[in-house]
């Protein structure tokens, strides 16, 4: 289910607003000094891997963070053009849409990022069952929303555009996690947790 009428598929306003948020300038602090960073920090900071997979990297900024690791953003063509390449150009990117890409792609990666991008889809269970199926070690998934059942509410993100949130219900979600174990797991603007395939 693609729906791209959501803020994430603007090509006027959310670019040049994603740009003003990862240097600052939107009123929050830069990825380094947010108040969600500790548990990013710490959930990185458990595993042993070399190569990270982040997906809707938006600034790419978790590439700029974690220097040290090779790193690949995936987004949108148009976030891709005109905010990732804006705010970190040096790093790496591919062309990416959620609902139309090969994820066996990412198997390449030991480490697959998602930071507030799962809770972002309208069809969370068909792409994070894709990211499972091909992941080759970890995946951190950083501030997702969990409920008792899976729904979805609309906010408002940059620029004032609405998108979706989606809540995944806890039953659904361990269903979907045959062959991983939830390493950790931390409160943190909904949950953080750290997977491993088994």
């Amino acid at each position: 289910m693609t729906n791209k009428n959501t803020a994430w598929y603007d090509n006027t306003i959310l670019p040049e607003q994603m740009v003003r948020g990862a240097l600052g300038l939107n009123g929050w602090p830069r990825l380094e000094k947010s108040d969600h960073f500790s548990v990013l920090d710490d959930l990185i900071n458990t595993s042993s891997f070399t190569n990270i997979g982040d997906l809707g990297c938006g600034a790419g900024e978790i590439g700029r963070v974690y220097s040290k690791y090779h790193y690949t953003g995936y987004d949108l063509p148009h976030i891709i053009e005109k905010v990732s390449r804006v705010v970190n150009p040096s790093l790496n990117y591919v062309d990416f849409d959620a609902y139309n890409f090969d994820y066996s792609s990412i198997k390449k990666h030991d480490m697959i990022i998602c930071n507030s991008f799962v809770s972002e889809l309208k069809d969370p269970f068909s792409v994070l069952q894709n990211i499972l199926n091909n992941t080759s070690n970890y995946l951190i998934l950083h501030r997702q929303q969990f409920s008792n059942n899976t729904n979805f509410q609309e906010y408002y993100t940059y620029g004032n555009l609405v998108t979706p949130r989606s809540f995944i219900g806890v039953d659904e979600f361990n269903s979907i996690l045959k062959d991983h174990k939830v390493i950790k797991q931390v409160e943190c603007h909904g949950m953080s947790l750290l997977i491993q395939r088994k």
